[in-house]
């Protein structure tokens, strides 16, 4: 079965998550990056962020180097903004049009919860089988947590990698 792991990262949590499942799974990535990138830090950041997820924004992205509808089993991950996923990846799922295919939702956020984002992708993914998903909470993680946050995840990627096959 062909893995993809699709991704947004601002910060780089993300990026970390999806390096772990790549390891695990033996995947392919596709990071997704934005033509015009926000702020990574300070009010700018919350401030246009925010705005993108409350007026449902799709930012123009970049090229894909891979097409996603060429594989079986597809993790998706992004961070959490205002309680939701973030708009570079909306601008994804319009764009991939991806139907029929064994979905695996991950995400990081600052707060204590993944908000609505995994119930918001699930709409947005209704032609496909959402089969996992998982979130992490990487406000400020020590090396030790960062770890151990690796760990979890490639425990948990190995698992729907063998059950998908």
């Amino acid at each position: 079965m062909k893995t993809l792991i699709v991704f947004y990262s601002l910060t780089g949590n993300v990026k970390k998550i999806a390096a772990a499942i790549a390891t695990a799974t033996g995947g392919d990535l596709l990071e997704i990056k934005t033509k015009k990138e926000i702020p990574t830090s300070g009010f700018g950041k919350y401030f246009w962020g925010g705005k993108q997820v409350m007026r449902k924004e799709m930012p123009e992205l970049l090229p894909f180097g891979k097409n996603p509808n060429d594989y079986d089993l597809i993790f998706i991950g992004t961070p959490v903004w205002a309680g939701n996923f973030a708009p570079a990846i909306r601008s994804f799922l319009a764009s991939a049009k991806l139907q029929n295919k064994k979905i695996a939702l991950f995400c990081s956020h600052g707060g204590d919860s993944a908000g609505s984002t995994f119930v918001n992708l699930a709409k947005e993914l209704a032609d496909n089988e959402i089969i996992d998903k998982i979130n992490f909470q990487m406000g400020k993680v020590t090396p030790a947590q960062l770890q151990d946050i690796q760990q979890k995840t490639v425990s948990w990627a190995k698992n729907i990698a063998v059950k998908k096959n």
